[in-house]
Protein backbone atom coordinates (compact mmCIF):
# COMPACT_ATOMS: atom_id res chain seq x y z
CA UNK A 1 0.00 0.00 0.00
CA UNK A 2 1.57 3.19 -0.84
CA UNK A 3 1.66 6.28 1.63
CA UNK A 4 -0.65 8.64 -0.23
CA UNK A 5 -2.96 6.00 -0.05
CA UNK A 6 -2.43 5.84 3.84
CA UNK A 7 -2.86 9.33 4.44
CA UNK A 8 -6.17 8.88 2.20
CA UNK A 9 -7.71 6.20 4.43
CA UNK A 10 -6.48 7.97 7.33
CA UNK A 11 -8.40 10.76 6.91
CA UNK A 12 -11.55 9.11 5.70
CA UNK A 13 -11.39 7.10 9.16
CA UNK A 14 -10.86 10.38 11.58
CA UNK A 15 -13.44 11.84 9.90
CA UNK A 16 -16.54 9.70 10.42
CA UNK A 17 -14.83 8.76 13.52
CA UNK A 18 -15.12 12.64 14.15
CA UNK A 19 -18.97 12.22 13.02
CA UNK A 20 -19.89 9.43 15.02
CA UNK A 21 -19.12 10.18 18.54
CA UNK A 22 -20.90 9.79 21.38
CA UNK A 23 -20.33 10.25 25.57
CA UNK A 24 -19.83 7.32 27.59
CA UNK A 25 -22.03 7.39 30.50
CA UNK A 26 -21.59 5.75 34.02
CA UNK A 27 -24.20 3.93 35.49
CA UNK A 28 -22.64 2.49 39.22
CA UNK A 29 -23.90 3.69 42.45
CA UNK A 30 -22.02 5.47 44.75
CA UNK A 31 -23.20 4.64 47.64
CA UNK A 32 -26.60 2.73 49.30
CA UNK A 33 -29.07 3.08 52.53
CA UNK A 34 -30.52 1.12 54.52
CA UNK A 35 -33.80 1.86 56.52
CA UNK A 36 -33.99 0.71 59.90
CA UNK A 37 -37.22 -0.59 60.73
CA UNK A 38 -38.98 0.51 64.05
CA UNK A 39 -41.73 -2.31 65.80
CA UNK A 40 -44.45 0.53 65.30
CA UNK A 41 -44.73 -0.01 61.38
CA UNK A 42 -48.46 0.00 60.48
CA UNK A 43 -47.64 -3.10 58.51
CA UNK A 44 -45.20 -5.70 58.61
CA UNK A 45 -42.71 -6.16 55.42
CA UNK A 46 -42.84 -2.73 54.24
CA UNK A 47 -39.60 -1.35 53.03
CA UNK A 48 -40.60 2.10 53.52
CA UNK A 49 -41.53 4.18 56.73
CA UNK A 50 -45.23 3.63 57.51
CA UNK A 51 -45.62 5.30 61.77
CA UNK A 52 -48.40 4.89 64.14
CA UNK A 53 -48.18 7.63 66.41
CA UNK A 54 -50.14 8.98 69.25
CA UNK A 55 -50.58 12.67 69.10
CA UNK A 56 -47.91 15.14 69.96
CA UNK A 57 -46.13 12.02 69.94
CA UNK A 58 -41.54 12.15 69.43
CA UNK A 59 -39.76 9.61 67.91
CA UNK A 60 -36.54 8.97 66.20
CA UNK A 61 -36.18 7.04 63.00
CA UNK A 62 -32.49 5.70 61.84
CA UNK A 63 -31.47 5.37 57.96
CA UNK A 64 -27.84 4.26 57.23
CA UNK A 65 -25.97 5.18 54.84
CA UNK A 66 -22.99 3.40 52.89
CA UNK A 67 -19.87 4.78 50.63
CA UNK A 68 -19.70 2.51 48.39
CA UNK A 69 -16.66 3.98 46.59
CA UNK A 70 -12.87 4.10 47.49
CA UNK A 71 -13.25 8.30 47.61
CA UNK A 72 -14.68 10.57 50.11
CA UNK A 73 -18.22 11.74 49.13
CA UNK A 74 -21.42 14.01 50.36
CA UNK A 75 -25.00 12.93 50.82
CA UNK A 76 -27.37 15.53 50.54
CA UNK A 77 -30.84 15.04 52.74
CA UNK A 78 -34.01 16.69 52.33
CA UNK A 79 -37.36 15.69 53.01
CA UNK A 80 -41.09 16.38 50.40
CA UNK A 81 -44.47 16.32 50.84
CA UNK A 82 -46.54 13.75 48.73
CA UNK A 83 -47.46 14.76 45.27
CA UNK A 84 -49.69 13.83 42.46
CA UNK A 85 -47.94 14.40 38.86
CA UNK A 86 -49.69 14.72 35.49
CA UNK A 87 -49.36 11.13 35.26
CA UNK A 88 -51.27 9.92 37.65
CA UNK A 89 -48.10 8.86 39.72
CA UNK A 90 -47.09 9.94 43.44
CA UNK A 91 -44.04 11.27 43.98
CA UNK A 92 -41.95 11.50 47.33
CA UNK A 93 -38.98 13.60 46.02
CA UNK A 94 -38.72 17.34 45.80
CA UNK A 95 -40.65 18.86 42.60
CA UNK A 96 -42.37 21.60 41.60
CA UNK A 97 -45.75 20.67 42.31
CA UNK A 98 -47.71 23.01 44.51
CA UNK A 99 -48.96 21.88 47.74
CA UNK A 100 -53.18 21.65 47.70
CA UNK A 101 -55.19 23.91 49.33
CA UNK A 102 -56.57 20.99 51.42
CA UNK A 103 -53.55 19.91 53.14
CA UNK A 104 -53.54 20.51 56.88
CA UNK A 105 -50.16 19.24 57.92
CA UNK A 106 -47.07 19.78 56.03
CA UNK A 107 -44.47 16.90 56.74
CA UNK A 108 -41.44 19.24 56.11
CA UNK A 109 -42.29 21.10 59.29
CA UNK A 110 -42.84 17.84 61.28
CA UNK A 111 -39.67 16.71 60.91
CA UNK A 112 -35.86 17.55 61.75
CA UNK A 113 -32.36 15.86 60.64
CA UNK A 114 -29.12 16.47 59.02
CA UNK A 115 -29.23 18.29 55.78
CA UNK A 116 -25.93 16.23 54.91
CA UNK A 117 -23.99 13.76 55.51
CA UNK A 118 -19.83 13.59 54.79
CA UNK A 119 -18.62 9.42 54.42
CA UNK A 120 -15.26 8.63 54.17
CA UNK A 121 -13.89 5.77 51.45
CA UNK A 122 -16.37 2.66 52.75
CA UNK A 123 -17.70 4.15 55.42
CA UNK A 124 -20.87 3.84 56.99
CA UNK A 125 -23.38 5.72 59.17
CA UNK A 126 -26.80 6.02 60.84
CA UNK A 127 -28.89 9.20 60.47
CA UNK A 128 -31.10 10.32 62.85
CA UNK A 129 -34.45 11.74 61.96
CA UNK A 130 -36.95 13.27 64.66
CA UNK A 131 -40.36 12.90 63.68
CA UNK A 132 -43.05 15.07 66.10
CA UNK A 133 -46.92 13.84 65.54
CA UNK A 134 -49.25 16.48 65.21
CA UNK A 135 -51.07 17.03 68.77
CA UNK A 136 -54.70 17.09 66.91
CA UNK A 137 -56.49 13.93 66.65
CA UNK A 138 -57.25 13.07 62.89
CA UNK A 139 -58.00 9.77 61.17
CA UNK A 140 -55.99 9.26 57.81
CA UNK A 141 -52.38 9.60 56.59
CA UNK A 142 -49.46 12.18 56.42
CA UNK A 143 -47.36 11.15 53.88
CA UNK A 144 -43.99 12.11 52.72
CA UNK A 145 -40.69 10.96 51.23
CA UNK A 146 -36.80 10.98 52.54
CA UNK A 147 -34.31 11.69 49.54
CA UNK A 148 -30.78 11.10 49.92
CA UNK A 149 -29.05 12.42 46.70
CA UNK A 150 -25.38 12.31 45.95
CA UNK A 151 -23.36 15.65 46.02
CA UNK A 152 -21.31 16.33 42.74
CA UNK A 153 -18.07 18.23 43.12
CA UNK A 154 -17.96 20.43 40.26
CA UNK A 155 -14.47 21.45 40.73
CA UNK A 156 -13.58 18.11 39.06
CA UNK A 157 -15.72 18.58 36.37
CA UNK A 158 -13.94 18.88 32.91
CA UNK A 159 -13.74 22.74 31.97
CA UNK A 160 -13.30 21.85 28.40
CA UNK A 161 -16.04 22.82 26.03
CA UNK A 162 -14.76 20.55 23.07
CA UNK A 163 -14.73 17.53 25.82
CA UNK A 164 -18.07 15.71 26.80
CA UNK A 165 -19.02 15.75 30.67
CA UNK A 166 -21.05 13.65 32.73
CA UNK A 167 -22.56 14.25 36.07
CA UNK A 168 -23.50 11.40 37.80
CA UNK A 169 -26.35 12.30 39.85
CA UNK A 170 -27.04 9.37 42.81
CA UNK A 171 -30.40 9.32 44.70
CA UNK A 172 -32.75 7.04 46.59
CA UNK A 173 -36.31 7.81 48.05
CA UNK A 174 -37.93 6.06 51.01
CA UNK A 175 -41.63 7.34 51.83
CA UNK A 176 -42.21 8.26 54.79
CA UNK A 177 -46.10 7.90 56.04
CA UNK A 178 -47.60 8.76 59.55
CA UNK A 179 -51.05 8.04 60.94
CA UNK A 180 -52.54 8.22 64.49
CA UNK A 181 -54.58 4.95 64.20
CA UNK A 182 -55.75 2.25 61.33
CA UNK A 183 -59.42 3.96 61.45
CA UNK A 184 -60.53 3.45 57.45
CA UNK A 185 -60.73 6.19 55.43
CA UNK A 186 -61.36 6.39 51.73
CA UNK A 187 -59.87 8.97 48.91
CA UNK A 188 -62.54 11.59 47.69
CA UNK A 189 -62.65 13.31 44.50
CA UNK A 190 -63.21 16.51 43.38
CA UNK A 191 -63.67 17.83 39.74
CA UNK A 192 -61.56 21.40 39.42
CA UNK A 193 -61.16 23.54 36.18
CA UNK A 194 -61.26 22.31 32.74
CA UNK A 195 -59.10 24.01 30.11
CA UNK A 196 -57.59 23.47 26.80
CA UNK A 197 -53.73 23.89 27.32
CA UNK A 198 -50.32 21.77 26.38
CA UNK A 199 -48.34 18.61 27.07
CA UNK A 200 -44.66 18.50 25.95
CA UNK A 201 -45.58 20.99 23.30
CA UNK A 202 -49.21 19.02 22.00
CA UNK A 203 -52.55 20.15 22.35
CA UNK A 204 -54.27 18.64 25.53
CA UNK A 205 -57.38 19.52 27.71
CA UNK A 206 -56.79 19.17 31.27
CA UNK A 207 -59.17 18.19 33.64
CA UNK A 208 -57.83 19.14 37.10
CA UNK A 209 -58.55 16.56 39.82
CA UNK A 210 -58.23 16.83 43.70
CA UNK A 211 -58.31 14.17 46.30
CA UNK A 212 -59.36 16.22 49.30
CA UNK A 213 -59.17 13.84 51.96
CA UNK A 214 -56.28 12.42 54.17
CA UNK A 215 -56.43 8.85 52.06
CA UNK A 216 -54.30 7.43 49.37
CA UNK A 217 -56.67 6.19 45.85
CA UNK A 218 -55.36 3.18 44.52
CA UNK A 219 -55.88 1.65 41.22
CA UNK A 220 -57.30 4.46 39.63
CA UNK A 221 -58.97 4.37 36.84
CA UNK A 222 -60.29 7.02 34.35
CA UNK A 223 -62.41 7.24 31.06
CA UNK A 224 -62.57 10.67 29.57
CA UNK A 225 -64.30 11.36 26.59
CA UNK A 226 -65.00 15.34 25.09
CA UNK A 227 -67.38 16.43 23.01
CA UNK A 228 -68.03 19.37 20.86
CA UNK A 229 -71.05 21.72 21.60
CA UNK A 230 -70.86 24.18 18.54
CA UNK A 231 -69.02 21.34 16.64
CA UNK A 232 -70.80 17.97 17.36
CA UNK A 233 -68.05 16.23 15.08
CA UNK A 234 -65.56 17.20 17.47
CA UNK A 235 -64.76 14.18 19.84
CA UNK A 236 -61.90 13.13 22.17
CA UNK A 237 -61.62 10.45 24.29
CA UNK A 238 -58.77 8.45 26.27
CA UNK A 239 -58.74 5.64 29.37
CA UNK A 240 -55.82 5.43 31.15
CA UNK A 241 -55.35 2.37 33.81
CA UNK A 242 -53.56 1.78 37.20
CA UNK A 243 -52.75 5.06 38.16
CA UNK A 244 -52.41 6.02 42.51
CA UNK A 245 -53.25 9.77 44.40
CA UNK A 246 -51.32 10.97 47.15
CA UNK A 247 -53.75 11.93 50.10
CA UNK A 248 -54.83 15.59 49.71
CA UNK A 249 -53.16 16.41 46.65
CA UNK A 250 -54.15 17.20 42.56
CA UNK A 251 -52.87 17.11 39.02
CA UNK A 252 -53.89 17.89 35.68
CA UNK A 253 -55.41 15.06 33.88
CA UNK A 254 -54.61 15.28 30.22
CA UNK A 255 -56.87 14.51 27.45
CA UNK A 256 -55.12 14.32 24.14
CA UNK A 257 -56.61 15.52 20.82
CA UNK A 258 -54.08 13.92 18.74
CA UNK A 259 -51.04 14.63 17.08
CA UNK A 260 -51.44 17.48 14.60
CA UNK A 261 -55.19 18.13 15.54
CA UNK A 262 -55.56 21.57 15.81
CA UNK A 263 -57.97 22.99 18.67
CA UNK A 264 -61.11 25.15 17.13
CA UNK A 265 -62.79 27.41 19.44
CA UNK A 266 -66.32 26.49 21.24
CA UNK A 267 -67.91 25.33 24.03
CA UNK A 268 -67.43 21.98 24.93
CA UNK A 269 -69.08 18.86 27.16
CA UNK A 270 -66.43 16.86 29.15
CA UNK A 271 -67.91 13.94 30.57
CA UNK A 272 -65.57 11.35 33.15
CA UNK A 273 -65.86 8.39 34.80
CA UNK A 274 -62.95 7.34 37.79
CA UNK A 275 -62.92 4.31 39.33
CA UNK A 276 -60.59 3.70 42.65
CA UNK A 277 -59.35 0.99 45.26
CA UNK A 278 -59.68 -2.61 43.17
CA UNK A 279 -61.35 -5.00 45.81
CA UNK A 280 -63.16 -8.28 44.68
CA UNK A 281 -65.82 -7.69 46.65
CA UNK A 282 -66.07 -3.82 45.48
CA UNK A 283 -70.04 -2.69 44.78
CA UNK A 284 -68.53 -0.64 41.25
CA UNK A 285 -67.53 -2.66 38.07
CA UNK A 286 -66.23 -0.90 35.21
CA UNK A 287 -66.72 -2.28 31.21
CA UNK A 288 -64.12 -4.78 31.96
CA UNK A 289 -65.79 -6.63 34.84
CA UNK A 290 -62.95 -5.14 37.20
CA UNK A 291 -64.69 -4.75 40.96
CA UNK A 292 -63.82 -1.19 42.65
CA UNK A 293 -64.95 0.43 45.92
CA UNK A 294 -65.04 3.58 44.67
CA UNK A 295 -66.16 5.51 41.53
CA UNK A 296 -66.93 8.98 40.63
CA UNK A 297 -68.53 10.84 37.24
CA UNK A 298 -68.25 14.47 36.38
CA UNK A 299 -69.76 16.21 33.51
CA UNK A 300 -68.82 20.06 33.24
CA UNK A 301 -69.08 22.76 30.24
CA UNK A 302 -65.89 24.89 29.16
CA UNK A 303 -65.19 27.16 26.56
CA UNK A 304 -62.04 27.40 24.17
CA UNK A 305 -61.62 31.24 23.31
CA UNK A 306 -60.33 31.99 19.93
CA UNK A 307 -57.29 33.24 21.35
CA UNK A 308 -56.24 30.91 23.35
CA UNK A 309 -57.29 28.19 20.20
CA UNK A 310 -54.55 30.29 17.46
CA UNK A 311 -52.22 30.43 20.90
CA UNK A 312 -51.94 26.81 21.62
CA UNK A 313 -52.08 26.08 17.85
CA UNK A 314 -49.13 28.18 17.07
CA UNK A 315 -47.20 26.75 19.67
CA UNK A 316 -47.71 22.96 18.95
CA UNK A 317 -44.74 21.22 17.46
CA UNK A 318 -47.39 18.53 15.88
CA UNK A 319 -49.06 21.07 13.57
CA UNK A 320 -48.15 20.84 10.32
CA UNK A 321 -47.84 24.58 9.64
CA UNK A 322 -45.70 25.34 12.33
CA UNK A 323 -43.39 22.64 10.85
CA UNK A 324 -40.40 24.03 9.10
CA UNK A 325 -40.48 22.73 5.30
CA UNK A 326 -39.05 19.87 3.87
CA UNK A 327 -37.72 22.18 1.46
CA UNK A 328 -35.92 24.41 3.72
CA UNK A 329 -34.42 20.93 6.07
CA UNK A 330 -33.19 19.34 2.60
CA UNK A 331 -31.35 22.43 1.76
CA UNK A 332 -29.76 22.60 5.11
CA UNK A 333 -28.50 18.80 5.33
CA UNK A 334 -27.10 19.64 1.45
CA UNK A 335 -25.39 22.91 2.72
CA UNK A 336 -23.86 20.86 5.77
CA UNK A 337 -22.64 17.96 3.59
CA UNK A 338 -20.95 20.39 0.78
CA UNK A 339 -19.21 22.41 3.53
CA UNK A 340 -18.10 18.81 4.58
CA UNK A 341 -16.96 17.80 1.15
CA UNK A 342 -15.18 21.16 0.48
CA UNK A 343 -12.88 20.66 3.48
CA UNK A 344 -12.42 17.32 2.59
CA UNK A 345 -11.08 18.24 -1.03
CA UNK A 346 -8.54 21.22 -0.23
CA UNK A 347 -7.09 18.50 2.62
CA UNK A 348 -6.66 16.25 -0.02
CA UNK A 349 -5.63 18.87 -2.83
CA UNK A 350 -2.86 20.25 -0.03
CA UNK A 351 -2.00 16.79 0.74
CA UNK A 352 -1.61 16.02 -3.69
CA UNK A 353 0.88 18.93 -3.88
CA UNK A 354 2.94 18.26 -0.54
CA UNK A 355 3.72 14.85 -2.19
CA UNK A 356 4.56 16.20 -5.72
CA UNK A 357 6.78 18.83 -3.99
CA UNK A 358 9.24 16.19 -2.10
Amino acid sequence: MTKKRCYLITIFFLFFSFLSTSPTFASEFAFSISPVMPANQAKEGLGYFSLVLAPKEVQTIQVAVLNTTDEPIKVNIALAQATTNVNGVVEYSPNTIQPDETLKYDITKLASFPKQVVLSARETKTIDIIIRMPEEKFDGVIAGGLTFKQQIDQSKQTQNSESFSVNNEYQYVIALLMQQNKNPITANLKLNEVKASQLNYRNVIFANLQNINMAYLQDMQINAVVKGIDNPDLLFQTTKENMKMAPNTNFDFPIPIGDGQSFEAGKYQLNMSIFGDKSETGQYQDEKGQKFNSKWTFEREFTITSRKASELNHQDVTVVNNQPSVSWVLWFSLGILLIAVVVLVIVLVRMKNKFKSS
